[in-house]
């Protein structure tokens, strides 16, 4: 069997089984010395027990020997205690088929079916080794056997008779040896074969369980991760909804209130009031299109399906567009807003009306929270082949705790709520997706009470401009 790239679960078990089988071993104690009293004693068996009895007792000394080595290797890394572990029951089958050939010796040699017993060993250390280490405790065994038998055979060894005067001898019948080795070697092969392709297959079989336990782990925890993702978009959908709902409940309730109150009023005399009411929902009506429109855009661009409709445009001509429109608001509150094109960007390729709506947004909140008094200023240039806009204001800032958040959908800075009580927080998110949707990039700077810096960074197109005059002309 080819050798695996880490342990399987026979191996990592090894210890176990090690203990077992050591444990074993003093069932076999106890069945040498009472076997030796019981066969010798009531059988009438004409063996020596002394030798026997001294095997009893050397298997049980040796036993506590391995025993002791267990419990000191037990201490050491995993991958050395592996090593620790297999040695020792390399050890434990050699010496226990050394005494398992003095035990046939001293009950009768050839003559004594114990000579099985042997192949329970091989067995063990199918379970316990690999297969070239099973095949190797099996040749140890035939050589122990073998030496024993061929021993007996010339005479090296005497031969203890197991049924007394047994005739003809069969350790020196030479045909009845040669078919005693052979069958004796080739039941012991053939047993290493199959306990250790069946043991080999167990482990293939537990190295694909292992594998396969280990990929549903991983999918597992991907799958968690991805249920927890769901949620957590789960979350912030009702939330994002809470917030619509709390955004839009506002201006249907005062719609409602100033229609109905025109609709009793129009019998009476008051005109001016009618007004009023009806300029107010007018005012309501606007701010729920705003937040409709902004949704769309902002769905639009985190959908990756925004502004098909690109076709080379000139920066400048936007952010003079832009000051112009909310040129009114600035002087209403005093406010200096100026453009400064410092040299010609690179045309843009893009959706005119989404490059605008990324400048209007800018320009829209720097007035809108700048004091009066204070200063707006838009500067345009180029960065390398990129188009560069930044827009400078000195209005209240934002905090270090903020910034990280207000390109979130439906965040306002704390800040910014009490400064003004309108706005959908959804500007900077639109801004954020149509520029990234536009291959660029946005960066902000700022700090309360000194004012932000809004910089957007935008690729060149791949077609030219028209040559813009900056002041219009």
């Amino acid at each position: 069997m080819a050798e695996l790239l880490r342990p399987a679960p026979v191996d990592e078990e090894l210890s176990q089984r090690v203990f077992w089988f050591t444990q074993l071993r003093w069932l076999a104690t106890f069945t040498v010395v009472v076997g030796t009293f019981v066969a010798t004693n009531f059988l009438g068996v004409g063996v020596n027990p002394l030798p026997l009895y001294l095997i009893g007792a050397a298997i049980a000394l040796y036993n506590f020997q391995f025993l002791a080595g267990l419990k000191r290797a037990e201490t050491a890394p995993k991958n050395s205690w592996l090593n620790s572990a297999r040695s020792i029951a390399n050890a434990q089958i050699v010496v226990d088929l050394f005494f398992l050939t003095l035990l046939i010796h001293f009950t009768g040699g050839v003559e004594n079916p114990l000579s099985f017993f042997y192949i329970f060993h091989v067995i063990i250390a199918s379970i316990l080794l690999s297969r070239q280490q099973t095949f190797l405790q099996a040749t140890v065994a035939n050589l122990f056997y073998g030496g024993l038998v061929l021993g007996e055979f010339v005479g090296l060894i005497p031969h203890v008779h197991l049924f007394g005067a047994a005739s003809p001898d069969m350790s020196r019948d030479g045909f009845y040896v040669a078919s005693a080795l052979l069958v004796f070697g080739s039941t012991l092969y053939l047993a290493a074969y199959m306990a250790t392709s069946i043991t080999g297959r167990l482990r293939e079989r537990d190295q694909e369980i292992m594998d396969l336990t280990e990929k549903l782990g991983l999918k597992a925890k991907e799958l968690g991760e991805a249920y927890n993702h769901l949620a957590e978009l789960e979350r912030i959908k009702s939330e994002h909804l809470g917030k619509i709902s709390f955004e839009i409940k506002p201006h249907l309730a005062t719609i409602q209130t100033c229609l109905r109150t025109t609709l009793e009023t129009l019998d009476g005399e008051k005109p001016a009031v009618r007004r009023d009411l009806i300029e107010r929902a007018d005012r309501h009506s606007q701010r729920l299109l705003n937040v409709a429109n902004d949704l769309s855009v902002l769905s639009r661009a985190r959908e990756a399906r925004m502004f098909t409709d690109r076709k080379p445009v000139d920066l400048l001509e936007i952010v003079q567009r832009v000051v112009t429109i909310n040129k009114p608001e600035a002087d209403a509150k005093s406010i200096t807003l100026s453009a400064e094109f410092l040299e010609q960007p690179p045309c843009l390729f893009a959706d005119p009306n989404a490059l605008e709506q990324v400048a209007a947004n800018l320009v829209s909140n720097a007035v809108t929270y700048t004091l009066e008094g204070g200063r707006v200023e838009i500067l345009v240039d180029a960065l390398g082949n990129a188009a560069r806009l930044r827009v400078k204001d000195t209005g209240i800032g934002i905090s270090a705790t903020d910034l990280p958040k207000v390109f979130n959908e439906f965040y306002r800075a704390e800040n910014a709520r009490r400064f003004n009580e309108e706005g959908s927080g959804l500007g900077l998110s639109i801004v954020k997706g149509i520029v990234e949707t536009l291959g660029g990039q946005v960066d902000i700077d700022s700090h309360v009470g000194q004012g932000t810096i809004f910089t957007i960074v935008l690729p060149g197109g791949p077609l030219p401009c028209k040559k813009s005059d900056p002041n219009g002309n």
